[in-house]
């Protein structure tokens, strides 16, 4: 976790959008942002996978405190793969790969029940990994 301080010009101030982009090329600060503005000061959010930057600037002083933290690469992988902080591009990407596997794995058990010499083993196959599956999810569903 990194924390600085520092001050922002006042000619800022009063612009949103110029105060956010001040901020992000002054302390380095990625992801999407999010601004709050109340009486007393303006809160600013970014948020990307496996990261996250919080700003709290006093109004009328202008006085910045930043706190940035990196929660490291499995972070990231475990947002990428809940679609959290990633944007609506990731969800299509995730939608599409969930197709690609649920069609490649119907082509699969079609090309099996074909093929007399593997159709029972892989029928029954299919069965057992469905039952696992399916008490998988019943435990987790219980259990959480």
């Amino acid at each position: 976790m990194r924390e600085e301080s520092g001050s922002v010009p006042g000619e800022l101030l009063a612009s949103d959008l110029r105060l956010e982009e001040y901020l992000r090329g002054q302390y380095q600060l990625r992801g999407r942002a999010e601004l709050v503005r109340e009486a007393e000061q303006v809160q600013l959010a970014w948020r990307a996978p496996g990261y996250a930057a919080d700003a709290k600037v006093a109004l009328p002083a202008g006085a910045v405190t930043i706190t940035v933290e990196n929660q490291g690469l499995l972070a990231v992988i475990l947002d990428l793969h809940r679609g959290k902080q990633s944007g609506p591009v990731w969800g299509w990407v995730m939608d599409i790969t969930a197709v690609f596997l649920l069609l490649a794995g119907l082509t699969g058990l079609i090309l099996t029940c074909w093929s007399a010499r593997w159709r029972q083993v892989g029928l029954w196959t299919a069965g057992v990994g469905m039952v696992l599956v399916l008490a998988l999810a019943v435990w987790a569903y219980w259990v959480g």
